[in-house]
């Protein structure tokens, strides 16, 4: 069991140390169908995928338990993110819209943490992350510390849009108005 999805959020992983061929097995046992997400095969767009794939097996023939030790790994990572993103400041806004930050917050932030200050605060939004790259993620980054004013926005994936002002910085969610200025 994990913890740390974000502010009041409890995140449950039971399965995290438990193998695939194991959760087959019980679908089996008890009737039940498997069914893959298609990003688990993409190893050419995903990392996870391409650890998976190509990663895995080698250490789990070099050191037995690699990949359940992975599995925590990862979970304590995700862990860290979510209490990083709390401690920036990252918060979901009043209206339920979506995520905010204040800007100097993240700026400062992002000297420190790099891009994952930003990238962390996108993933507990909600963002499909599979589809913010490393050019985007960048040029957002960019827009955070430059200390320019006006309204600067980015269109994410499947609608999601990020928000710069001269104060803050909003992740809004699909068919939501954005703009820091403008509150519900």
């Amino acid at each position: 069991w994990g913890s740390g999805g974000g502010e009041g959020i409890d995140v449950a992983r039971p399965m995290l140390g438990v193998g695939r061929e194991e959760v087959r097995a019980l679908l089996g046992a008890i009737g039940q169908g498997w069914r893959e997400d298609e990003t688990n095969e993409d190893a050419e767009r995903r990392a996870r995928a391409r650890l998976r794939r190509d990663v895995l097996p080698v250490l789990a023939e070099l050191y037995p338990g690699a990949e359940a030790a992975a599995g925590r790994l990862a979970d304590a990572a995700a862990q860290w993110r979510a209490a990083r993103v709390v401690e920036l400041g990252w918060a979901p806004m009043h209206d339920g819209r979506g995520w905010r930050v204040g800007r100097a917050r993240l700026s400062a932030a992002l000297a420190v943490d790099g891009d994952e200050a930003l990238r962390g605060g996108l993933s507990e939004a909600g963002v499909p992350m599979g589809s913010v790259n490393a050019e985007a993620t960048r040029a957002m980054s960019r827009a955070v510390r430059d200390g320019a004013g006006g309204e600067r926005v980015f269109a994410l994936a499947e609608g999601w849009r990020m928000v710069v002002t001269r104060e803050a910085v909003e992740v809004t969610r699909p068919g939501e108005a954005g703009g820091a200025g403008r509150r519900g």
